[in-house]
């Protein structure tokens, strides 16, 4: 098509795409860095000025700045975003483009101009057509949803969770490892019946039967669940880590990071680097004698590691970079590890406790045992947290997921 045409609307479609291929098959910066030069060909080729309601420019500066945040480079991310706001009619790619402003705000630290950004993001959805720009704006509430539950509320002087109570729908014997998408769709895996629970969009459960089964992790719409040492989702073929004379045995959990993943295993002891295929790369630095019981990451290249040894959470800012220790000394035996929707860290102890913390450690809030609504944790298992800050807790003992709003 481009070489067809290469100044033809489809050509820039085109354009796009085979940047958006480029960077699902980019294994590091250096492919992350081609694939940006392919968007931006797009916006260069393609200017407004001759080109005015050309929705793929708006899609490729879009594509461009998510792809620089994953690079590290905020600063121009926020430009990308900016340009598609002020200059592009209005589209999902520009809603889009909102939201993300946004997250860079959230990011920051700069929650202000991030309720205004998501304010502009929501109302502008209202006003279009389809189910793109409708799920932008979803995004958009749920974020309004997190800043009102994890920032106002407690500088009201609330906390941040005022109810509790038990998910209904999932139906697992034995909860033991937890993941729940931006959505608030849960995954677990359930030691009663050796299966895999995953929620589906329409309501329904999928279920997978599995051994060995550890932490459950989304990314974007899928859910994954570490059995037996690889990596398993529905209506794809298992995913085992390789590439090194040193395969770990135990896989205990994966998050997603920039072009790949960073997993937590066990014999050996390791937070391991791989591409997106589970082709090992690397591994993060750990402290001698660090036996990392979980791992999580914040969609911003940080890399969190749950020291199951020494009670602590090691913070790595970039993959390459030396650990960060904090909480250490506030922990008592964690056992799971989460981050939210506005990158704070939530650890969850085997009494049942759960703490917050922001990235440098200092404590926010302390849920648990005892819970909102009346319930108690007996046997805390894992924790995670959706889009709008609601806290999931599975619980052996209790037989359910409780979750706190």
């Amino acid at each position: 098509m481009i070489e067809a045409d290469p100044r033809a609307p489809r050509a820039a479609s085109a354009q796009v795409l085979l940047g958006e291929i480029a960077w699902a098959g980019a294994g590091d910066a250096e492919a992350g860095e081609g694939a940006l030069e392919t968007f931006h060909r797009v916006w260069t080729l393609f200017p407004e000025s001759a080109y005015p309601d050309l929705e793929a420019r708006a899609r490729a500066r879009v594509r461009e700045g998510e792809l620089e945040m994953a690079l590290g480079r905020p600063a121009k991310a926020q430009a990308a975003y900016l340009d598609v706001i002020e200059r592009e009619p209005a589209s999902s790619w520009r809603v889009r483009a909102q939201r993300l402003l946004a997250e860079a705000f959230l990011d920051a630290g700069e929650w202000q101009a991030a309720v205004e950004s998501l304010q502009a993001a929501a109302e502008d959805a209202s006003l279009l057509e389809g189910g793109a720009a409708r799920r932008e704006g979803d995004a958009a509430g749920r974020r309004l949803a997190a800043v009102d539950r994890l920032v106002l509320r407690p500088l009201a002087g609330l906390r941040p969770w005022t109810g509790g109570a038990t998910l209904a729908g999932v139906g697992a014997a034995k909860p033991q490892g937890l993941a729940v998408s931006d959505e608030g769709f849960v995954a677990v895996a359930d030691g009663g019946a050796d299966a895999a629970l995953v929620q589906q969009p329409d309501g329904s459960v999928r279920r997978l039967s599995l051994h060995g089964m550890e932490r459950p992790v989304w990314t974007g719409d899928r859910a994954w669940v570490p059995s037996d040492g690889t990596l398993v989702t529905i209506g794809q073929a298992p995913l085992s880590p390789r590439g090194t004379a040193d395969v770990p045995k135990v896989l205990l959990a994966a998050t997603p990071v920039p072009f790949g993943w960073a997993l937590a295993t066990a014999k050996p002891d390791q937070a391991l680097l791989a591409g997106g295929d589970l082709h090992l790369r690397g591994a993060l630095a750990l402290p001698d004698r660090s036996e990392p019981a979980d791992i999580a990451s914040d969609g911003r290249g940080r890399v969190m590691v749950l020291d199951g040894k020494s009670d602590r959470v090691l913070v790595f800012d970039a993959t390459d970079a030396p650990a960060r220790v904090i909480l250490a000394g506030k922990l008592d035996k964690p056992q799971a590890l989460a981050v939210g929707p506005l990158g704070n860290l939530y650890v969850l102890e085997r009494g049942g406790r759960v703490t917050v913390s922001d990235r440098t450690g200092a404590v926010l809030a302390t849920v648990g045992p005892a819970l909102p609504g009346g319930l108690t944790l007996s046997e805390p298992r894992d924790l995670a947290v959706d889009g709008q800050g609601r806290l999931f807790i599975s619980d052996a003992k209790l037989g359910a997921v409780v979750v706190l709003e």
